[in-house]
């Protein structure tokens, strides 16, 4: 079980909505940064994107930016 479905199960959520983070880029919870390079994130981004999904993440998504 990961950590989403740890706190948020019991209420009846299975993933994370796009208002979930609607929400959080809104209220500033979840931050945008255009400072960071991509390369250095990459390999954390894949790791974030493959739980969030629950599927592996195509490389060629993430090396198209």
């Amino acid at each position: 079980m990961d950590l989403f479905e740890f706190h948020f199960a019991p209420l009846g959520a299975s993933r994370p909505s796009s208002e979930v983070f609607r929400r959080a880029v809104a209220q500033g919870d979840l931050v945008y940064r255009s400072d960071v390079d991509a390369p250095s994130v990459r390999a954390d981004l894949h790791s974030w994107l493959s739980e969030l999904n629950g599927a592996i993440v195509d490389p060629a998504f993430l090396t198209a930016a």
